[in-house]
């Protein structure tokens, strides 16, 4: 994301920004909704507009949390969490794709995250029924009935 940039007056009004937020991290937000950009431009500035103590105070894991609910719902509750008075109905369509596509991508990576743990706990597991010689039930039952 870029460090600097320069605020239009139009970046000041409309529909992703309807209180008029100057805020250097919420005008990088409102640039990446309003130009479509990449997912991951969009991510990086949402974390950094939500992340913003003085403004939201929002961590990631309140995002997380919205990867509970329907798409649809999460999407709006995004919208909430991002603030400005924002309404989903009231946002360009560029915008809700942008959006959707953000929170396909946020999913994606919440999930791969989660995949790479389970994996590295079962790589330490399998370790240690090694060294012990542990069975597990399916095992043990097996060879019972054998």
């Amino acid at each position: 994301m870029p460090k600097f940039g320069v605020a239009n007056f139009s970046d000041l009004s409309g529909s992703t920004n309807p209180t008029g937020i100057i805020s250097p991290a919420f005008l990088f937000l409102k640039r990446a909704l309003d130009s479509g950009a990449p997912p991951e431009e969009v991510t990086e500035a949402l974390y950094a507009w939500l992340a913003n103590k003085t403004q939201r105070g929002v961590d990631r894991k309140a995002v997380d949390k919205l990867l509970k609910l329907k798409p649809e719902l999460a999407l709006d509750r995004l919208v909430q969490m991002i603030g400005g008075q924002m309404r989903t109905g009231a946002l360009p369509p560029l915008v809700i794709s942008t959006l959707k596509n953000t929170l396909s991508y946020i999913a994606g990576n919440y999930v791969a995250g989660k995949e790479q743990r389970m994996n590295r706990q079962k790589t330490h597991l399998g370790g240690i029924k090694k060294r012990y010689g542990v069975e597990s039930a399916t095992q043990l039952a097996a060879s019972l009935l054998d």
